[in-house]
């Protein structure tokens, strides 16, 4: 693909990379290297001793579209950690990529565990603004909106400002 450089002279990044991957049928770059335990593509850049591991979606995103501004990620559209096509990658920030993680169900385990946590103290806090409201314990409020007290049972735990 790429005329090899003489002994002495460095194979630009852009060609090393380029050397390394494997172009699909259905438009994924696969990198062919050393991959993390993810499944990443890794480069060492800079020589076996002196040189630093560079994740190769991320360099690829530099040399064929621009500087990764900070606090950005480099996401994958086709969610193929290997995939360095710079098509198919897209900047984000955490949360963003968080997001597009769990609305295409890839989020760990753990990420969902932090939702859900998250989820429970925001029900707590709309209970707590409840029980205070209508001059009830806070069990009263989770009877009621679970059916086991009162009359009724409701589909959700209104928010504050909604009628009851």
């Amino acid at each position: 693909m790429f005329p090899m450089p003489s002994r002495n002279a460095p194979w630009p990044i852009k060609h090393r990379i380029e050397s390394r991957i494997q172009r699909r049928a259905d438009g994924c770059w696969v990198w062919m290297g050393t991959k993390s335990d993810k499944g990443y593509g890794r480069l060492r850049v800079g020589g076996k001793r002196t040189g630093r591991w560079h994740r190769v979606h991320r360099r690829m995103y530099e040399e064929y579209v621009g500087p990764i501004p900070d606090g950005l990620q480099v996401c994958h559209r086709c969610d193929n950690p290997p995939c360095v096509n710079p098509e198919h990658l897209f900047l984000g920030t955490p949360a963003d990529n968080m997001a597009d993680k769990m609305l295409k169900g890839r989020a760990s385990t753990l990420s969902k565990r932090a939702y859900a946590h998250d989820i429970r103290k925001q029900v707590g806090e709309v209970v707590a603004r409840l029980a205070q409201k209508y001059g009830v314990s806070e069990s009263t409020v989770r009877r009621i909106a679970s059916g086991k007290s009162w009359d009724e049972p409701v589909a959700h735990i209104p928010t504050p400002g909604s009628t009851v």
